[in-house]
């Protein structure tokens, strides 16, 4: 799968082997950011990264408890949004630097921008982030089953019952 972000060609690579990853690390002309520990991860999912302008062009190795890989949006600022397990991770495509990370209270389901605003979905609860990257709102809901956006409005079919927010009024 490959996105156009900006000036960079997003692919992500699907799953490799620990030996594969190796290999790319060794080549001295790429750049190779890790994420994760991969002393008790199950599973490593690879995305690349080509920034036109610059030819950079490197890779992210993502390790997983899991065989869900990780979700990718476009960011704002030249940069990337990868979510993955209970972590999510902004990346400068620019620079391959990692502008910041943010730690979840649950699994990563799904993100959005909205308005300048990052909205992130997990498993029990409803995070929000400015275009500074800076939390203005934070709520625990009950484990989510489905949810969908309606205009301006997020409902989350939650165990115990409908959660709505209205994405205004954050």
């Amino acid at each position: 799968m490959n996105l156009n972000i900006n000036d960079s060609i997003v692919t992500v690579m699907g799953k490799i082997s620990k030996s594969d990853l190796n290999r790319i690390a060794e080549n001295k002309s790429q750049v190779v950011i890790t994420l994760g520990e991969d002393s008790y991860w199950e599973n490593i999912f690879l995305i690349q990264i080509y920034h036109i302008n610059s030819d950079l062009l490197f890779w992210i190795a993502i390790f997983t408890e899991t065989n869900i890989g990780p979700s990718i949006i476009p960011g704002i600022n030249n940069c990337i949004v990868i979510g993955f397990n209970k972590k999510i991770v902004f990346i400068n495509t620019n620079n391959a630097k990692i502008m910041s990370e943010k730690d979840l209270t649950g699994i990563f389901f799904y993100a959005k921008y909205f308005d300048n605003k990052l909205i992130i979905i997990t498993e029990t609860g409803i995070l929000i982030l400015n275009e500074d990257l800076n939390e203005i709102f934070s709520q625990f809901i009950d484990v989510v089953i489905n949810f969908k956006f309606i205009k301006n409005l997020l409902i989350c079919k939650t165990h115990s019952g409908l959660f709505e927010l209205d994405l205004n009024k954050v």
